[in-house]
Parts: structure tokens; C-alpha cells; sequence
């Protein structure tokens, strides 16, 4: 099957989960995890669905399995590996019971224990937001179509209802392979049953190289995305074209003002201009531009223009961390493209650019919207590019850059007349794997993608030699948007131990003031490129220790001495956590200090020599899980009062972890061999650990490190005490 069969089918909401109906090949999926459904001895091979998804993962996703679970895997239990060369960073190994007549309540019993466990694992305890099921029971275990559909729709509803808060998961897909007809009628059927809400959609999906491209029949005011490209006539009127009216009224006046104020009265063919989203809630940007007209003599000079056209839009994403970019089919609304040119013109664009920026692209999807008035222009896309990903139709050569000469610098590759499915492009390795750890160390050292004031998602060091940014200063203190103000408020309350608070020897004097909780004022965001770079310089030696010792770091909840996952990490929102490794033990942590240190804090980062001498584990840079603990050393024991406060959300790198429990002042990490502060004789052993986990008859739990390089001060966050 080629991966332009894959096809969306529907879409129900529940109150926060969205789950997807779609015809395709399940460890295709672009989603956190991906359930497998095999043989109780865990041999990939068996089944012709684990099969097919061992043979896309590779060798190592057997070894690994059959290393952590040499006995095989209980029936209605996971067995977990990770993603290896699939898009997903893990799968979860499952084995079915086999219905039948005399036995049915055994085995739905078991599908359900799946569905079940593999959603609570999801949230628990891999904090993913998505992740993919097959039609699970179909094949050898005998399912009918109907009855799994039914189960696997009411397991999602009823993990929803159970958890009483919302869940991380937010993205469900059933995946049913094209040639189970019934199958795919039976979860259509049945998502059509639970809503009268179900969006009913076209799409096609298929990979060029790291990117997925699909093609939508919708809106471009409802496809969610970084970016939406507007096609509007040079002289700035969106009223003639139904895709830029639907557009500018959704957006409101301030898109069309904001446009007029960029390029004036008139755009000129081959340039775009930038604004911001307007009132549109569905993306971040809209790069707008307009084309030539179409006459059958230019016919060459037109497709050219559209490929002008997006290469902008492509290099204008990039270069602003962007993920993602929907446009419409160019050119077939204002004027006169043909479909087929269109179609042939964007696929041209979009593989010559991935050719040759395949390594430095952040874009992860391209979206093509049709609107659903032009069901003629929709079906001509599908034929073309399907017919492309197929094979069966070669990529016109004038669209495609041509090959360097011997000895010139490297220009993007030239694929010539290949067809789509044959062009060769290198693939990000699966996150988790050897080879993506290698990937991470040896890339450039980039800025937050979600940075404002210093471009997010550039080279650093690129930056640091810009005189333009070089004359911006050492740092900036910027607002943060109101979701990530939301997450963070929400991670501070969930943190809070009422409970607690007034309890230890760091909790001295604040039992006179008679507060109980904390209510966050305000947050900002440290851009400091100084700090940032040694942290990043650190995190990569982290990516670089994992190739060297050949295994990844265990995070804390994998400690039998250890209380479980960081409170912070476990209920931290996922847009807090994009540029997160938690693969290196990359942790948000608390940390408190007294108004006077803010300052040098921001300016220098957080020092390890400023702990007092007595400080129970040393001198080290201390962070907490809980927002109660750092509230404690927000001021002197001996002069409490409830004025405005400040704690910092910080970074930390903590990579291999010691876990200590009793107090050792310490001026680094233990070794690794004898755990001992200083190794004797006849330990012949050099190497530390990274970071201490302080766990045990504590009230709370704190992180120290010992290297300031490790902690990277990101939010600052101001806060009240309150009754």
C-alpha cells in the first residue's frame, strides 16, 4: 500500500480527546506511542501487522524487547520498547485473547484491559499527548468489526470520565488497515453513533522525507497550524477569492490593515510579506502573496512562480522555528492555473526545497487545503499527487534544481525525474534511538524555538556574532503568552503542598503569617543568550554521554529508592515541554530566592558557590518539585512577611542521577563505582554521577547539581502569599 492510501476517515470529540477515524498503516502514524498487537512471546514477526511493523522499526526494536521481557508478556499486559526507526517514540507490545462463541467475555474483557492500560500508561506515566491504536482483534483473534469498534470508542470515554482532570492524552487514532472494508465501516459507523458533532473530512497523507504532506478539503481558517499562506491579487483585494474571504473575515480587519501597513498598496510578484495572525486562532502567522496570470505561452514562467512563491514561504518557517504551513492550491482561484499545473508545481516546490534543506527545515508538515466548494479542483490534486506517490507520474525536471558541477559548493539535490516515491532524502531518526542521541550531540546549539526577543529556533552562536542582536544586550526579561502563563499558574497550584508548607527546618517563621497558598501575579520569560549557550553546551554533552555508556539514563520514577516522577514533570502542560529532553533527565524544577539575588540571577545564572557552607548536600544549585518548598527561601526565617515574592522555573539538566538519602555536603556528584565523595585506592573508576536526587525521610524532594552549566533560570515568576 503507498502511503498516499492513507485517508481520514472522521473525527469525534469528546470533551478533551480527539479521536480520529483513518484508513492507512498504523506504525505509519506521526504520534507519541503506537500500540502493537503480537504473539505472547513477543516475536515481532508473528501476525502480519507486527510484522509489517518490525520490518519499518528495524532489528533493534526485537533485541530490545526480548532483552526487557525474555519471558514474553502476560495476556491484557504491555510490554513497552521504543520506536527505533518509526516515527513514534514507543510502542506498546500487547497479546490478545482469541474470541470466540464459549469464550467472548474473556477476550473483550482482555481488549478492554488493553485500550485501558495503554491510555492510563499514556498519562501516568509517559506524559505523551497522542498515540495510535489498529482495529485491535481483527485477524487471528477473531473479532467481529462492530464489537471492537464499540469497545475501543467506550475504553476512551470511559478512561476520559475516570480521571476527574484532564487528561494529557489529547490526540486518540484508530487506524484500520484499507483492506478490512468492514473494519472501516464498523468505526465510522460507530463514531457517527456516539455524536452529532462528527466531522466527516477528506484527507491524503504521504512523507517527503521528514515531512508529512497531506492534502485537506476544508478551510484554512480551521486547519490548525503555525502558518497560513494567502494567495490575494497584487493590488491587496481578499474579497475575490473564497479561500482569502473566508480568511480576512475570520481574521478581522487588523490582517488586511497590517498588510496594507507591511507592503503599501500593492505586493510585487516574487515577494511575500509577513503579519501576524489577526483574530485567527488556528495558526501562529500569514505569509501572503500573489501570482502572475496564467497564459498558455508562460505556462513554464507560472509554475516558476509558484515555486518562487513557497520557497519563501518554506525559508521565512524555517528560519522562524515554524512546524508547520497550510496553503491553498495556488494559482486555481485568481488566476486561471489548472489544477494539474498547481498540483505538479507545489509537489515540485516542496521536494526541491526538502532536497536541499532536509538537515536544517524545522517544518514537520505541509497542509494543502482545498475548500470544500471546489470539489473538482480537490479530486484533480488527489489524482496528481497520488499518481506521483505511486511512481506512476514523474515530477516535470524544470521545477527541480539542477545538480552541482564537480567541485562547486553543495547546491540542493537535484532528483531529476524521479518519481516522488523514489526520492531519497535522510530521515530523522526515531527520538529515543542510538542514532537519534548521536543526531542531538552533534547538531548546531539552537535558541528556544518559542523564543521573541532573540529569534527563536536560530544557531546561537550565529546570533552572538550578529552585531544586530550583539546591540540588543546581555538579556531581556519578555512576557510570556497567556497559555504559557495558564500552565505555569496551574503547575504552581498543583505543586502546592497545603499541607506541608509550614513544616522543616526552611519553613521557620512562616507559620505567624497565616497563609495557606500562593497566587501567581505574574510570569516572564529570561532570553539570555550567555546562560542559554552553556546550558545548551552542557545538555549536548548529556546526548553525548548516552552514545558513549550505549544506554539511556534511568529517569527518577525508575528508582526503587525513589518516590516515583518529579511532580513538576509530571504535571507540567505539554507547551511548556517542546524543547524538554526528558531522555537526558531534562526536568523543570522550582527555585526560590530572596528578592535582592533577582538580578544577578538573571544576569549570570544560578551559581552554586552562593549556597551557604552549611547547606545539607554542599554547595550546589538546589531546585524543588514542589512550588511549597521554594517558597520557603523566598525571604530570612527571621523576617517572614507577606509582600510580593519570586521563584524561578528552572531548567535542569540532571542526566545520570544519585539518588541520596541522608544529608552529605558534597562539592560534586559521587562516582558512579563506590559512591563515595572520594574514591579510594583501589577504585579505579573516573566517572561521576551528574546530579543528586535527595529522597527519603524528607518532607520534600529536592535536585541538586554542582556544575552552574546545568541549570538554566527560563521563568520568572512573581507571586503573593494569600489567606
Amino acid at each position: 500500500m503507498a502511503e498516499f492510501d492513507r485517508q481520514h476517515q472522521v473525527s469525534l470529540k469528546f470533551k478533551h480527546i480527539k479521536v480520529q477515524v483513518i484508513t492507512g498503516l498504523s506504525y505509519n502514524e506521526q504520534t507519541d506511542v503506537v500500540v502493537n498487537s503480537t504473539s505472547q512471546k513477543l516475536n515481532l514477526t508473528d501476525g502480519l501487522g507486527s510484522k509489517a511493523l518490525f520490518k519499518a522499526a528495524g532489528d533493534q526494536i526485537q533485541s530490545e524487547i526480548s532483552a526487557k521481557y525474555p519471558d514474553g508478556v502476560v495476556c491484557g499486559e504491555l510490554a513497552i520498547s521504543g520506536g527505533h526507526n518509526l516515527y513514534c517514540a514507543l510502542v506498546f507490545h500487547c497479546f490478545l485473547k482469541r474470541w470466540t462463541e464459549g469464550d467472548k467475555d474473556n477476550a473483550e474483557k482482555v481488549l478492554k484491559q488493553i485500550v485501558t492500560s495503554s491510555l492510563q500508561e499514556a498519562h501516568e506515566k509517559r506524559d505523551v499527548q497522542s498515540i495510535t491504536f489498529p482495529a485491535l482483534g481483527r485477524g487471528f483473534s477473531n473479532f467481529k468489526a462492530d464489537n471492537v469498534a464499540k469497545l475501543m470508542f467506550q475504553c476512551v470515554a470511559d478512561f476520559e470520565e475516570s480521571l476527574g482532570t484532564e487528561p494529557t492524552v489529547k490526540d486518540v487514532r484508530f487506524v484500520i488497515y484499507p483492506g478490512d472494508e468492514e473494519g472501516v465501516e464498523a468505526f465510522i459507523e460507530e463514531a457517527k453513533q456516539r455524536s452529532q458533532n462528527v466531522v466527516t473530512t477528506m484527507e491524503y497523507s504521504t512523507d517527503i522525507g521528514n515531512v508529512r504532506f497531506t492534502l485537506v478539503r476544508g478551510s484554512l481558517t480551521k486547519q490548525v497550524c503555525d502558518v497560513v499562506v494567502n494567495e490575494t491579487l497584487e493590488n491587496l483585494d481578499m474579497s475575490k477569492s473564497p479561500m482569502s474571504k473566508e480568511l480576512c473575515a475570520a481574521a478581522g480587519p487588523g490582517l488586511h490593515l497590517s498588510l496594507k501597513q507591511n507592503v503599501g498598496d500593492k505586493i510585487q510578484y516574487g515577494h511575500i510579506a509577513v503579519t501576524g495572525n489577526a483574530d485567527l486562532t488556528n495558526c501562529k502567522a500569514v505569509y501572503h502573496g500573489a501570482l502572475p496570470l496564467y497564459k498558455e505561452s508562460s505556462k513554464v514562467e507560472c509554475r516558476q512562480a509558484i515555486n518562487i512563491f513557497l520557497m519563501q514561504c518554506f525559508m521565512e518557517a524555517t528560519e522562524s522555528g515554524y512546524h508547520s504551513i497550510s496553503l491553498p492550491p495556488l494559482g486555481t482561484d485568481l488566476k486561471g492555473y489548472s489544477a494539474e499545473l498547481s498540483a505538479e508545481a507545489i509537489q515540485g516546490s516542496i521536494v526541491e526545497y526538502l532536497s536541499g534543506n532536509c538537515d536544517d527545515t524545522s517544518l514537520q508538515n505541509i497542509y494543502l487545503v482545498v475548500h470544500p466548494s471546489a470539489g473538482n479542483i480537490f479530486k484533480a490534486f488527489k489524482d496528481k499527487m497520488f499518481r506521483y506517490a505511486k511512481g506512476k507520474e514523474k515530477l516535470d525536471k524544470t521545477l527541480i534544481a539542477k545538480p552541482p558541477k564537480q567541485g562547486e559548493p553543495c547546491a540542493p539535490v537535484s532528483v531529476e525525474n524521479m518519481p516522488l516515491n523514489l526520492v531519497q532524502m535522510p530521515r530523522m531518526p526515531a527520538r529515543g534511538t542510538i542514532q537519534w542521541f548521536i543526531q542531538m550531540y552533534q547538531n548546531d546549539l539552537m535558541t528556544p524555538p518559542y523564543w521573541t526577543y532573540f529569534p527563536g529556533g536560530e544557531r546561537l552562536r550565529k546570533l552572538k556574532v550578529d552585531p544586530t542582536f550583539a546591540s540588543k544586550g546581555a538579556f531581556k526579561l519578555v512576557d510570556v503568552d497567556q497559555k504559557t502563563l495558564q500552565a505555569i499558574r496551574s503547575l504552581v497550584q498543583k505543586t502546592w503542598n497545603e499541607d506541608s508548607f509550614k513544616h522543616g527546618r526552611d519553613a521557620a517563621g512562616l507559620v505567624d503569617l497565616k497563609y495557606n497558598k500562593i497566587k501567581v501575579t505574574g510570569v516572564k520569560r529570561l532570553e539570555n543568550l550567555n546562560l542559554f549557550e552553556k546550558y545548551a553546551s552542557f545538555r549536548q554533552q548529556m546526548f553525548g554521554k548516552v552514545v558513549t555508556k550505549s544506554s539511556i539514563f534511568r529517569s527518577p520514577d525508575q528508582y526503587r529508592q525513589s518516590k516515583g516522577q518529579l511532580l513538576t514533570t509530571h504535571h507540567i502542560d505539554p507547551c511548556l515541554t517542546k524543547d524538554i529532553y526528558r531522555e537526558i533527565n531534562e526536568h523543570y524544577v522550582f527555585h526560590g530566592t530572596k528578592a535582592e539575588n533577582i538580578e544577578i540571577i538573571l544576569a549570570t545564572g544560578l551559581d552554586s558557590r552562593m549556597a551557604g557552607a552549611n547547606a545539607m548536600f554542599g554547595q550546589g544549585v538546589y531546585g524543588a518539585e514542589s512550588s511549597t518548598k521554594s517558597d520557603q527561601y523566598a525571604d530570612d526565617r527571621a523576617n517572614r512577611d507577606m509582600s510580593p515574592k519570586s521563584m524561578f522555573l528552572t531548567r535542569m539538566c540532571m542526566g545520570e542521577i544519585c539518588i541520596v538519602d541522608k544529608p552529605l555536603r558534597m562539592q560534586r556528584p559521587p562516582c558512579r563505582s563506590c559512591l563515595s565523595l572520594r574514591c579510594k585506592k583501589e577504585c579505579r573508576n573516573t566517572k561521576l554521577f551528574d546530579s543528586v536526587l535527595v529522597d527519603g525521610q524528607w518532607i520534600f524532594r529536592e535536585m541538586v547539581v554542582y556544575d552552574h552549566a546545568q541549570c538554566y533560570p527560563e521563568f520568572l515568576i512573581k507571586y503573593q502569599r494569600v489567606k
